[in-house]
């Protein structure tokens, strides 16, 4: 199956997933951002933009649901996005694996910070067309979490740093 169809090429086409590219796509918004659906026959396509919070997930099993009985050959979520509450991150990476879904990031889009625990969730793992994080792939970093009040990262001992661990020992 071709990976670049209708969705990654109008987000992939000149730079990052903006307003403009997104308004030909059905979209779940919720508060910092948005989840986008393509479908056209078995190819269906998710794009996550904008920030990850507590809405985001609710946002992106809407979508999920909005696929209904479509025969898609695979799911790819299309990440852009600074990232934003680890819990959160961890929750819809926990649900994109759950459903075998496939994450990608490509050039133009971001995805940094919390955004990277989202991307270890996909059961293949996409970066600039190259299957990543799979036995004897890449390396991906993710930085320390801070607090959000004082920007200061948060001790390695602190239980979001354990459960960050705990997610990636899963996942990969």
């Amino acid at each position: 199956m071709a990976r670049f169809f209708l969705l990654l090429l109008v987000i992939s086409s000149g730079g990052c997933a903006t307003a403009e590219r997104m308004a030909n796509l059905e979209s779940f918004g919720y508060p910092g951002g948005g989840v986008y659906l393509s479908s056209s026959g078995s190819q269906c396509g998710l794009v996550l933009s904008g920030q990850i919070n507590e809405k985001t997930q609710e946002a992106m099993e809407n979508a999920v649901k909005r696929l209904g009985s479509r025969k898609c050959d695979e799911v790819i979520v299309l990440l852009d996005s600074q990232g934003g509450r680890v819990g959160s991150a961890l929750r819809l990476g926990r649900y994109i694996r759950s459903r075998g879904f496939t994450t990608e990031n490509n050039s133009g889009q971001t995805c940094s910070s919390s955004c990277g625990l989202v991307f270890v969730g996909g059961k293949v793992r996409v970066l600039n067309g190259k299957t990543v994080l799979n036995r004897g792939g890449k390396e991906l970093g993710v930085h320390q979490p801070s607090k959000s009040t004082t920007k200061k990262c948060v001790p390695q001992n602190a239980p979001v740093v354990n459960a960050i661990r705990n997610y990636l020992r899963e996942m990969l």
